[in-house]
Order: structure tokens, then sequence, then C-alpha cells
């Protein structure tokens, strides 16, 4: 696989599939979907076989649908398209949740967030409300239709 890499030969794009080979016993294959500086994003995935796909989507998230199936995990901070900072929004598979090294620190264990519900410490209270259906994201994309139609 050739792609410039230098400060000055910025990569424009992605590999093409053929160009991608990926190790059987990796344990996961990482991508950003949506590069805002260089201005790149994912349309089509890249074929991983039985190792979990692994997206960043924090510029892109809610943009498409999205097939959360072809996914193991997903993760975004939500401070882009879905509210205001502190909210991070993460949809794993619940068995690499189980998968993760049980020595980890409870607070960063996933599974300890789906056991409690996403309650297991105090969450950014006002970001989370403002994401809730009729507030926040709601209200204002109400609001400025209103001030579209009034021009």
């Amino acid at each position: 696989m050739s792609r410039p890499s230098t400060e000055s030969e910025k990569s424009r794009g992605f590999p093409a599939a053929s160009e991608m080979k990926f190790s059987p016993g990796a344990s996961y294959v990482h991508i950003c979907t949506n590069n805002t500086i260089e201005g790149t994003q994912w349309t089509t995935l890249p074929e991983t076989g039985n190792v979990p796909l692994v997206a960043d989507m924090s510029s892109d998230i809610a943009s498409r649908p999205v097939d959360v199936k072809k996914y193991g995990v997903i993760f975004a901070g939500a401070q882009k398209n879905l509210g205001p900072s502190g909210v991070t929004v993460v949809i794993i598979r619940k068995d690499l949740a189980e998968r993760a090294d049980k020595n980890l620190p409870t607070l960063l264990q996933y599974r300890t967030h789906i056991k409690e519900k996403s309650l297991y410490h105090t969450p950014p209270t006002f970001a989370v409300l403002h994401r809730r259906p009729g507030l926040g994201m709601d209200r204002i994309r109400r609001r400025n239709s209103g001030h579209r139609k009034a021009q």
C-alpha cells in the first residue's frame, strides 16, 4: 500500500480495496469515517473479515443513515453534530465490551456502563438533557426554521 504521508504530500484519498490487507488475528481495524481537514470520507467500508471495525464518527455521525451492525464499535464526540461538548456517544457490540481486560479500572470498562445503563457516574447533565427530544437540538432546529421562513 503506497500513499503519501509527508506534510508536503498529504494524502487526499483512501487505498483501493485491493490494496487493503488486514491481519486476520488483529484485535480491530480503526477508521475515522470523515476527515474534515483533508476532505475525505469513507463511503464504502473496508472488508475486515472477522476483525471488528472501530470507527470514529465524530465529524459525520447523524449526517447519514449508518448500518451499525457493520461495526464493532462506533464512537463520536457529540459536540460536532449532536450537542454541546461533554457528551460522547459509544455504540459497542456487547461481545466486544465483555472481551475487554477485566483488570482495567471499573470506570474504563464499557461493560460497567452497559450494566449500569450509562449511569455509573454522574454524566454531564446539561449536555445530556440538551439531547432529549423536544429540548436542545430539536428546539434550536425549530427556532432556526422559523427564522428562515421569516426572511
